[in-house]
């Protein structure tokens, strides 16, 4: 059975003045209200693209669009409201920089006022514009697996960024009995995606994978929005988890299979979110669950959050860590620490259901 550590929470004052968790403006430090939205408006109201093809409408991480082309084990728009709304434009673009501000920030990015250009090598490239929206110059011979990949990962999570709701790199399930969203953070290749398939299998509902956006309802409570119905994973974890029906996608660094079919279906529609647990390193025989201290907890939200490197360029260091002290009033943040074991699969799946039954209590 796994451990619990108990932790005792220090006074909110003792909080702030130990918390640190990057610069940040303190007469905007307001935990509450700081989760509210920037504007009520959506990010971008147009849509269109300059092909004739007939659109796809798709909603995904609270993003609404719609594409010319289909994107595969990509759910249809089911409707119902929508954190922003942007319009997709198919046009040639010219190399980075797109502009004289435009700075180069490694992987592939540059940003520059409100835009932010990415390039995928041989495949294309795609720029996000607060203004324009969302234009693609990709190669129509690439396969689309990856084009749902980059579109529904990096360029999304480009788009909340500019609406001030950066993403969190996260993979997240809804508990079958209360219905809250408990979120598996991880560094890449760290096994969230492996451990939220196996609660999928024992019952739980999946909401998103890698990419999980997370905003507020209307009254301040943290709601995660669904991404795309399938999971990433890799041979050897499909094995673990006992899965065998996937599509194998040769994704850039690694070939992994995409997996929409399993135990429970996938949400449909925001859930609260109640819990963000990290997945850490460790030599535990058992894994072990410990509640984090209030400023280690903001530290584990600023570095889980999907594509950080573009908050510092956009301006968002403040905003960004303000909305993380913000979901600290709302959310939970625990530490799992376990042994990288394919082996241990089902004991920290033991742990988080344990955990999620505390909760719930």
């Amino acid at each position: 059975m796994p451990r619990f550590v108990p932790y005792k929470r220090p006074a909110l004052c003792k909080f702030l003045a130990f918390a640190r968790v990057g610069v940040y403006d303190r007469r905007r430090f307001h935990p509450r209200s700081s989760m509210a939205y920037p504007d009520r408006m959506p990010l971008l109201t147009d849509q269109g693209q300059t092909q004739g093809n007939r659109l796809h409408p798709y909603l995904v991480s609270g993003v609404r669009f719609a594409l010319g082309h289909p994107l595969p084990l990509v759910a249809a728009d089911p409707g119902g409201p929508a954190l922003a709304q942007v319009a997709v434009t198919v046009a040639p673009l010219a190399p980075p920089p797109v502009a004289e501000a435009a700075v180069s920030i490694g992987m592939g990015m540059w940003v520059g006022p409100n835009r932010v250009l990415f390039s995928f090598g041989a495949h294309g490239r795609a720029l996000v514009d607060r203004v324009s929206g969302v234009t693609l110059d990709f190669d129509p011979a690439l396969d689309p697996h990856l084009l749902a990949q980059y579109f529904c990962g990096t360029l999304i999570s480009a788009v909340l960024h500019l609406c001030r709701l950066p993403p969190l790199h996260a993979s997240c399930l809804v508990h079958p009995a209360t219905g809250g969203a408990i979120a598996l953070v991880a560094r890449r290749g760290d096994g969230k995606s492996t451990l939220a398939a196996m609660l999928r299998e024992r019952g739980w509902r999946p909401l998103a994978d890698d990419v999980t956006a997370v905003a507020p309802a209307a009254n301040g409570v943290p709601q995660a929005w669904p991404g795309p119905p399938r999971f990433r994973l890799s041979p050897d974890s499909m094995a673990a988890v006992g899965l065998t029906d996937g599509t194998a996608v040769g994704f850039p660094g690694a070939a992994k299979n995409l997996v929409e079919k399993g135990g429970a279906p996938w949400q449909v529609g925001p859930a609260p979110l109640v819990a963000v647990i990290e997945l850490a390193d460790g030599t535990e025989e058992r894994p072990l669950v410990r509640p984090c201290a209030p400023h280690v907890a903001a530290t584990v939200l600023g570095a889980h959050t999907f594509r950080r490197r573009l908050i510092a360029p956009l301006g968002l260091v403040a905003d960004h860590a303000a909305r993380c002290l913000g979901l600290l009033s709302h959310v939970s943040v625990f530490r799992l620490v376990r042994r990288r074991d394919l082996g241990q699969l089902g004991g920290l799946a033991d742990a988080v259901e344990e955990l999620a039954d505390r909760l719930g209590r």
